[in-house]
């Protein structure tokens, strides 16, 4: 588990975003538009309470991912494919957008 940052460690992102920001809390230059990659927008999502991922296709199915065991560092963040469900039967505990790099060769 994470500690909780040290009072220096505030008093840093303070004068951070102090340096960012105006006294409204505008950033002195704005970001501009966002950029969507299109095949990879709001497709990938992941289940905190079972730790998978899920892949929404484009005919309404869900796939599942489930981590990879292995006891190896080497295998960290590797998923692999378990399932593939319909829409209706899709994930039911809360889901939040992920955003998925494939590693290593196909």
């Amino acid at each position: 588990m994470q500690q909780n940052p040290s009072q220096d460690d505030w008093n840093e992102w303070t004068r951070a975003l102090e340096k960012l920001s105006t006294h409204e809390n505008r950033l002195w230059y704005p970001l501009g538009h966002w950029k969507l990659t299109g095949l990879n927008h709001h497709r990938w999502y992941y289940e905190p309470s079972s730790k998978c991922i899920h892949q929404q296709q484009t005919d309404g199915k869900w796939q599942h991912f489930v981590k990879a065991i292995h006891n190896s560092r080497s295998s960290v963040g590797y998923y692999h494919r378990a399932q593939t469900i319909p829409d209706d039967n899709g994930p039911t505990a809360p889901l939040y957008w992920a955003h998925i790099e494939p590693k290593g060769p196909r």
